[in-house]
């Protein structure tokens, strides 16, 4: 729409240019008509009303030109005013594109990292259930376990530091995709303030 009515104004002024010639014109040749009147005269020509009758037509003609003349400085004037519209919503159009593809760019790596932290609590709790697992199996199949030093199983001592060890891997593992969810929902909120942002200033472009 802005484009539309800056390439609408650049046509009026086009138009009042050729006005504004047409009109240099004839009062040019309407004082070529009065002097050749006046010098064909002599002093007495004043009272001519030919003579009259043209300097009357050259007041108006003054006066239209002198309206013509403020149409199109004031032509120029809102012609210039919607340039500058233009190139300032076409600048903040290109920021707000720009903006939006590093959101997008940071919301893959965020989403990428997910993936990532997904993946290794998947693993993670594999090796905890299976750590778990072995841990029952061991009790169970202990009846009298041998007694050490310390009056505990070599072997369920040690799964059951395995287990322990699982378990504080999988909670680090839910912490670290937890705060991957929380950055990729900001990242989402962002991009789509950013994407109305971008959307009202299109609009802002077809409106003006």
């Amino acid at each position: 729409r802005l484009s539309r009515t800056l390439l609408r104004q650049t046509h009026e002024l086009r138009a009042l240019e050729g006005l504004y010639r047409a009109r240099q014109e004839e009062i040019g040749h309407l004082r070529a008509e009065i002097a050749a009147f006046q010098g064909a005269g002599g002093t007495d020509v004043g009272i001519d009303p030919r003579v009259s009758c043209l300097e009357s037509q050259l007041r108006q003609q003054e006066a239209d030109f002198r309206n013509l003349e403020a149409r199109f400085d004031q032509a120029v004037f809102e012609r210039d005013v919607l340039q500058d519209q233009s190139h300032r919503l076409a600048e903040e159009v290109r920021l707000a594109g720009e903006e939006i593809e590093k959101l997008q760019e940071d919301r893959n790596d965020v989403d990428r990292a997910r993936e990532e932290a997904e993946h290794e609590l998947l693993l993670t709790e594999t090796r905890l259930a299976r750590a778990t697992e072995a841990l029952q199996q061991t009790e169970s199949q202990v009846v009298r376990p041998a007694e050490t030093s310390d009056g505990v199983s070599p072997d369920l001592a040690r799964l059951a530091q395995e287990r322990d060890t699982a378990q504080a891997a999988a909670a680090r593992a839910e912490d670290r995709l937890s705060t991957m969810k929380e950055d990729l929902q900001g990242y989402r909120r962002s991009h789509e303030e950013s994407s109305a942002e971008l959307n009202r200033l299109r609009g802002s472009r077809r409106t003006t």
